[in-house]
């Protein structure tokens, strides 16, 4: 009796779990049945609509309203301005690069950035290039040469576009072209007319009494009128330096020390200058030297030779100074600037680039 009871109730269990079956495998049906008619409906949505895009119906007789006239006109109208800026971008890039003078050089070098056969020549690496590429923003030649007027390339340098001979040379990293900072005092440097706002500081490291941020002023008059007054120093400079001739006729390097011997006298002494960070020291024609204590002193230049020596321009470079942490292994070096002074005197030392030193010199022998 029991085992009939069981059998029943087993009979009953396998006859709903069929039926439970039956309705599931029901439902599955239905969901793929409906999301196809779905999918078949959607995908013929969007091949009329494709079809609508691609084959618009013809309108006969159209007739424009005002709106469409006055849509149409401003179409026009920007369309016009468009191409005015777009002629106007290409105008001041082909002014930049048809100058007589290439923004960012100096005088002496105007030559070389003068096109040759419609084509500039790289000035140390040699590359030829079409000479609309100097200045265009992008870094050509291998040595930086192309952009001397932006800061495209790594390596170039930029020359302030008034020059005050009492300063030497006065140039900037191609980096700072363009950079807020008026580095130049005709603000050369800040052609592009940017502008810094208030809120922008410069860093102790670039803040000096005469930069200021752009739009910048040029203030070139002032750096003329000091000039006057060391026109008045050059003048007393001048007798003071007979002195130095003197002494200067003990040396039988004439070609070291100047054709009068004048730069003699400072070979036997010996000059320093303290910065925040560091001390200087200089033995003209013997040796310079950059410590910040407790570190040894590091050689920063000990080979002579002159870059430039004319009439109220002397430039002396101290060069195969310790190679150390300086970039490719090249030496350090020290250029000095001799200006006219009544006295012997290091008035600045800098090192705008790594490893590349240069000091102003006061002196009665370059007056």
């Amino acid at each position: 009796m029991n085992f009939i009871i069981l059998r029943r109730k087993y009979r009953i269990v396998l006859l709903i779990a069929f039926a439970g079956g039956i309705y599931l495998c029901f439902q599955i049906f239905s969901m793929k049945v409906l999301n196809f008619s779905h999918q078949k409906d959607l995908k013929s949505r969007v091949l009329h609509a494709g079809k609508v895009m691609q084959d618009p119906p013809e309108i006969d007789n159209y007739v424009p309203s005002d709106d469409s006239k006055d849509r149409e006109t401003n179409n026009e109208h920007d369309t016009d301005v468009q191409s005015e800026n777009k002629f106007n971008v290409i105008d001041t890039h082909y002014t930049i690069n048809t100058e007589p003078k290439v923004l960012g050089i100096l005088d002496s070098l105007s030559e070389k950035y003068t096109p040759q056969n419609g084509n500039f020549q790289c000035l140390n690496s040699k590359e030829s290039i079409p000479f609309s590429s100097v200045n265009d923003d992008y870094c050509d030649c291998e040595d930086s040469t192309d952009e001397p007027g932006t800061s495209a390339c790594p390596d170039s340098k930029f020359y302030c576009t008034f020059q005050n001979q009492d300063l030497g040379v006065q140039y900037i990293p191609g980096s700072r072209v363009n950079d807020g900072v008026c580095d130049c005092c005709d603000g050369s440097d800040e052609w592009s007319g940017i502008t810094v706002f208030s809120g922008v500081k410069l860093t102790e490291k670039r803040l000096k009494g005469t930069l200021t941020h752009a739009p910048c002023s040029n203030t070139c008059q002032e750096a003329k009128d000091v000039g006057r007054e060391d026109a008045k120093i050059r003048e007393l400079g001048k007798k003071i330096r007979l002195e130095y001739v003197q002494k200067g006729r003990a040396s039988n390097n004439a070609n070291l020390y100047g054709q009068d011997g004048a730069f003699f006298k400072l070979s036997l002494e010996c000059f320093e200058f303290s910065s925040p960070e560091y001390k200087y020291k200089l033995c003209p024609f013997k040796s310079a030297t950059q410590q910040k204590f407790p570190a040894p002193a590091t050689n920063i230049g000990s080979s002579p030779v002159w870059k430039m020596r004319l009439p109220g321009h002397y430039e002396l470079k101290m060069d195969k100074g310790d190679p150390s942490n300086c970039p490719f292994g090249v030496f350090r070096h020290t250029v000095i600037l001799f200006i006219c002074g009544l006295t012997d005197k290091i008035l600045e030392v800098s090192e705008k680039e790594r490893c590349s030193y240069s000091m102003r010199f006061a002196t009665p022998a370059a007056c």
